[in-house]
């Protein structure tokens, strides 16, 4: 149960030895091999590889460092007294947030104002809350210096700062229905 092609090859063995080469073959191969182990390298065709290939190193180089300054020079965060400024982060995204969001929490601050001389201590809560809230953002803000291409940190800023003026717009609703029933209460004792 030998294989066909296993007994084809073992009784055809000596057909196939038949087309060896002529000795000539291999004295031309051995010959042109010779040729060319003999031929001698110039120094000069050598030198121009090696100065070709410290050249192609050198320039690898300086591209890989500048490269390595133009990314840390751009990812670069100012951090003086953990205020980290996000304009030097360059994210259009956040800074238009941070920019929009901290003008509505300044009006909302004005309002409030308002109310300090009725409520003095609503204005201390509410500042201890914003305070909690920027070191929140601060912390963000240092996780986005880790990573800049983060969009859940970039989210979490926004919801921050949608946060902290959503706690004040609903402070705000509450001093002024506190203040209207006071209004109509001081009205009704008038009457």
């Amino acid at each position: 149960m030998r294989d066909k092609l296993e007994d084809f090859v073992h009784n055809k063995r000596e057909e196939f030895d038949s087309y060896e080469p002529s000795p000539d073959v291999w004295d031309r191969i051995i010959s042109d091999n010779k040729q060319k182990n003999g031929k001698r390298r110039s120094w000069f065709s050598i030198g121009w590889k090696v100065a070709a290939g410290i050249a192609i190193f050198i320039a690898s180089y300086f591209y890989h460092d500048y490269m390595s300054n133009k990314t840390n020079s751009s990812t670069q965060i100012a951090n003086n007294d953990h205020k980290v400024s996000i304009q030097d982060i360059l994210i259009p995204e956040v800074a238009e947030a941070e920019a929009y969001y901290g003008s509505l929490v300044n009006d909302k601050m004005v309002e409030l104002k308002q109310f300090s001389n009725i409520y003095p201590e609503i204005e201390h809560d509410v500042m201890s809350d914003l305070s909690e809230l920027d070191s929140v953002c601060i912390d963000l803000k240092e996780d986005l210096k880790d990573n800049i291409d983060n969009e859940e940190i970039i989210n979490a800023m926004i919801q921050n700062y949608r946060l902290k003026l959503q706690v004040l717009e609903d402070i705000l609703d509450q001093l002024e229905k506190s203040d209207k029933t006071n209004n109509n209460e001081n009205l009704r004792h008038e009457i």
